[in-house]
């Protein structure tokens, strides 16, 4: 079931809606839907914004929204998956890094400890 919502209905609900305050220029006030599009172009009476909307949602093709749809759709539940949120591989390619520090960090240690001997030797001769 459509159901059709007078223009006036729909004004009054654009007026209700806050625009995220992150998206309107900093410091300033906030606002409605409706205000924000009227101050986009002052020069153009809203209903005739509207009718150019209409006309313009009238002449696009139905096939081509509906592909739209399901690829959107298709997307989102792809970006659900929890494979699909995580970089796969990641996790084990991390700890491989981890060990091999752990161990350069202890030839590093080895290294300092022969050094340390070489140069008690140097000393003694």
């Amino acid at each position: 079931m459509i159901l059709r919502f007078s223009f006036q209905t729909h004004v009054h609900l654009l007026d209700e809606i806050e625009v995220i305050p992150s998206l309107l220029e900093p410091n300033s006030d906030s606002m409605s839907l409706l205000d924000w599009i009227k101050s986009q172009d002052s020069t153009t009476p809203l209903e005739s914004i509207a009718v150019s909307c209409r006309k313009n949602m009238d002449n696009l093709d139905p096939v081509a929204i509906e592909n739209l749809q399901k690829e959107s759709r298709a997307v989102i539940e792809k970006g659900g998956q929890s494979a699909m949120k995580e970089i796969k591989g990641l996790e084990e390619r991390l700890f491989g890094l981890d060990q091999l520090l752990i161990e350069t960090k202890k030839l590093v240690q080895e290294q300092y400890e022969l050094s340390q001997a070489f140069i008690q030797n140097q000393v003694s001769f």
